[in-house]
């Protein structure tokens, strides 16, 4: 067992434990939606964001179109805007700084933000155009 009890809670709370790479804390340099960003939404963000749910209106299981230049619906951002982390609601929002563009709720996942390495492996993905 990786984790039990109080030990996985604190490891959550503080950050450094993601949910989908575990505690590896490996950045990925150059990330593709079909090896990398797709399986990590898939594991942390479907149960809430898919065809069934789409808690906020985001609904995730179009892929790359349904986050590619699409419009937030809770911000006047598109979702993932390739190239500009700073102006993709969807980066925003799993680094905290969603309040800073009018948005709204807490950090996601829920259950535990993704590690700093992850979180840049996001923002690497969109740097690099979101391919």
């Amino acid at each position: 067992m990786l984790f039990s009890g109080t030990g996985w809670i604190l490891t959550v709370l503080a950050g450094c434990y993601d949910p989908v790479f575990g505690s590896k804390g490996e950045v990925i340099e150059d990330p593709t939606y079909e090896a990398d960003i797709g399986p990590l939404f898939d594991g942390a963000c479907m149960s809430c964001h898919s065809a069934d749910t789409a808690f906020g209106g985001f609904d995730l299981s179009g892929g790359l179109d349904a986050m590619i230049d699409q419009p937030s619906t809770v911000a006047d951002l598109s979702y993932v805007t390739p190239e500009d982390p700073e102006t993709s609601y969807l980066y925003l929002k799993l680094a905290d700084r969603q309040a800073e563009v009018g948005g709204a709720g807490g950090v996601m996942p829920q259950g535990g933000a993704f590690s700093a390495d992850t979180l840049t492996t996001v923002e690497n993905w969109i740097l690099d155009g979101a391919p």
